[in-house]
């Protein structure tokens, strides 16, 4: 997340400081590689993050529309944002309620937390809007693509030729 941009170093502890406690799971079939999980329901002084925020609306693609659209036509694909609730951008005034630990110097600049409890309406929403925003530049078709084919970070098309 450091080398993708994700994170910046942390001004120093302040009265509006969140730190979000965090630990690194790993997956026997993916070796080397580490998925950070953020703990935004830990409590701290009767507090939890996940109180202090609204959902917000459910965004997310019905998994059976986004399967039926999928077996449409004769060739499919799937494709998939790595690390999708990262690439969301937090605005700066809200950076310090989502640094990551106490023993860290790392803020989340760029990083919307998975865990948080509005993290998938917020990506749904950045998603949705970046689809509406570049329908213009890249066309309706793929503009629709991100829009009504993902289920979360998973991408599923059909099409009636490879070409």
């Amino acid at each position: 997340m450091i080398r993708a941009g994700c994170t910046e170093r942390a001004p120093k502890k302040n009265a509006k400081s969140w730190y979000i406690p965090h630990h690194g799971v790993y997956h026997p079939k993916k070796l080397g590689k580490v998925r950070v999980v953020f703990d935004c329901s830990a409590e701290f002084e009767g507090q939890l993050l996940n109180w202090q925020l609204l959902q917000g609306p459910d965004l997310t693609n019905s998994l059976l529309g986004v399967l039926c659209r999928f077996r449409q036509e004769p060739v499919t694909f799937a494709c998939d944002f790595e690390g999708i609730f990262h690439q969301v951008k937090v605005n700066e005034e809200h950076r310090d309620y989502k640094a990551i630990s106490p023993k860290t110097l790392w803020n989340t600049e760029w990083l919307h937390l998975f865990g948080v409890r509005c993290s998938p309406g917020c990506t749904n929403l950045a998603l949705k809007t970046t689809a509406e925003d570049n329908k213009r530049k890249f066309g309706t078709e793929t503009a629709e693509f991100l829009s009504k084919n993902f289920y979360v970070d998973d991408g599923l098309k059909s099409v009636k030729t490879v070409k």
